[in-house]
């Protein structure tokens, strides 16, 4: 008995051939235990018998008796495993990611009404031993067959040679996977790059990208049938506390600002100057880039409107975080503009 995935079969299964001749009235039995055997795609069974040359020039054959009789028997009580070939398969793509995203952070009571983060710069000296460490253990595939595994966090940039926070490996049963990334002086942030070369990313950063994938390569692999697991994946993470040495982000924060209306003094009425400039100066102590936006009206005797919008994308801020530094900023508004 033979087995094979193609011509020629060569592999054995059974072979009982260990009596060479059989007298009249001799039985020959034999049995093949088949544990721990393989069966393939083909399986062929041959017997082959034939008569040894008589000692005499006649021989003597009686009505009926001449005839071998035999029996064979293939029984299987049950299969305890199966050599499979696995596909391509990506077991990730059947796992939906929940988005990480930052929670909001309510700064109503400093004024604040909209944060949005750019870049934050993880602390480097100064930052405690269980803080800015992302630890990953027990890594670990018990599957019967090898596993490529692939996990990013793509918004942690790393300092000049420094490494991403990124494993890419062949998980293997046996194999176990334990590592801890440093992540003082990484820098989180976007995504997205910085087309405008202004130095910054080019969208707030509002949630975390991680790319994820598990992926059966192609290979041959024993899978069992005899009730025992098949196997499982395990990975435990840990993201310590995160302390920044910088955060860079926008502020929104809308100053207080009562409307203003002045009426034309007495004996004016009617007036129409030729000439008038209007001076606004503001004095600013605060560091950070203040975006002012003023809206002119002025109505005459017949009622109608004239409008007047001022915006200033930026009004100067101080150089230093001194008390004593002021910066100063003059707007003035005439007929020929601002």
């Amino acid at each position: 008995m033979v087995a094979g995935s193609s011509e020629p079969l060569s592999a054995t299964l059974a072979n009982h051939n260990q009596i060479p001749s059989i007298s009249q009235d001799v039985t020959y039995a034999d049995t093949t235990d088949l544990s721990g055997k393989g069966l393939t795609s083909f399986l062929k069974m041959a017997t082959s018998m034939s008569l040894s040359s008589a000692s005499t020039d006649y021989v003597t054959i009686p009505p009926g008796s001449l005839y071998v009789d035999f029996n064979i028997t293939f029984k299987m009580a049950g299969i305890d495993s199966i050599d499979v070939t696995t596909n391509n398969y990506s077991m990730s793509d059947g796992i939906e990611m929940p988005p990480m995203e930052l929670p909001e952070m309510d700064m109503s009571e400093s004024g604040i009404s909209k944060m949005e983060i750019y870049r934050n710069v993880l602390k480097n000296q100064g930052a405690a031993h269980n803080e800015n460490k992302l630890i990953i253990s027990d890594l670990a595939s018990t599957f019967p067959f090898d596993m490529n595994f692939l996990m990013n966090f793509q918004n942690f940039s790393p300092p000049p040679g420094g490494d991403s926070v990124k494993i890419e490996t062949v998980l293997k049963n046996g194999i176990e996977i334990n590592k801890t990334f440093d992540l003082r002086g990484y820098t989180l942030q976007s995504t997205d790059g910085d087309n405008d070369n202004d130095g910054w990313p080019d969208s707030a950063f509002k949630s975390f990208d991680l790319v994820l994938d598990m992926t059966i390569p192609e290979q041959k692999a024993t899978i069992p049938l005899d009730g025992s697991p098949l196997g499982e994946f395990t990975m435990n993470m840990r993201l310590d506390q995160l302390s920044f040495s910088s955060i860079g982000a926008n502020l929104y924060m809308e100053m207080p600002a009562e409307p203003t209306e002045q009426e034309f003094p007495a004996g004016f009425t009617g007036a129409i100057p030729t000439e008038a400039v209007f001076e606004i100066i503001f004095k600013n102590q605060i560091r950070l880039p203040i975006e002012m936006i003023m809206e002119f009206k002025g109505y005459n005797s017949l009622g109608e409107l004239t409008y007047v919008p001022v915006i200033i994308d930026t009004i100067g801020f101080p150089l230093t975080s001194a008390n004593t530094d002021t910066a100063m900023t003059i707007i003035g508004l005439s007929k020929l503009g601002t």
